[in-house]
């Protein structure tokens, strides 16, 4: 966040005149264009809402790191509560384009009340695309997985489902992309103690 507030404040330096149309995505960019439009520099501003918050029954649980250390759990919250607070901005903007009925369902439940709203898809699949990539040679019983490797990922769901797939496809694999050294050890050592450590491989973070 503190990077984007540079990188914000150096981009609106290099706006001339004013925006018919601001669309800020994220919560960051919802508050960002509602402060643009507050400014004067954006006519009609637009916040593209994607995502719901990780709350539940008022309290805000581990979600980023998942540890159970008190410290981290503080920061973990801290973020979440950041994220709500400029989610609470971004609504306030002129329209609220919703991905999906779901991510405006949640905003309803959490009294989150937009000027206007729409919903309507952002992120879709390319017919034709998809259609030329089913005729790709695919492994078969084979599992991938590309993301962050914690608890709230479902990657400690995966290996301990892996036990009982593996009763009944025992040539399954399990392919891990994503991770630093120390996760990758820790479900490494998980799988191992599971008794699927030959059937899950981890190739951790891959930057090309």
């Amino acid at each position: 966040y503190i990077i984007n507030i540079f990188i914000s404040a150096y981009l609106v330096t290099k706006v001339r005149g004013r925006v018919d149309i601001g669309i800020g995505e994220t919560s960051f960019g919802g508050a960002l264009i509602r402060l643009l439009r507050l400014l004067g520099i954006v006519k009609y501003s637009v916040y593209m809402s994607g995502d719901v918050l990780p709350i539940f029954k008022g309290k805000i649980l581990p979600y980023y790191f998942g540890s159970k250390n008190s410290l981290v759990r503080s920061i973990d919250k801290l973020i979440v509560w950041l994220q709500l607070i400029l989610r609470k901005a971004g609504v306030k903007n002129d329209l609220v384009w919703y991905a999906a009925k779901s991510v405006k369902k949640w905003d309803t439940q959490n009294k989150l009340k937009p000027k206007d709203s729409v919903v309507y898809p952002a992120v879709t699949i390319d017919k034709n695309e998809t259609k030329g990539h089913m005729k790709t040679k695919k492994e078969e019983d084979t599992l991938g997985y590309i993301g962050r490797l914690d608890e709230f990922a479902g990657v400690d769901m995966a290996l301990e489902s892996l036990v009982y797939i593996k009763k009944e496809i025992p040539k399954i694999k399990l392919l891990l992309v994503g991770g630093g050294t120390m996760t990758v050890q820790r479900y490494k050592e998980m799988a191992k103690k599971l008794g699927v450590e030959e059937n899950v491989k981890f190739y951790g973070y891959v930057p090309e």
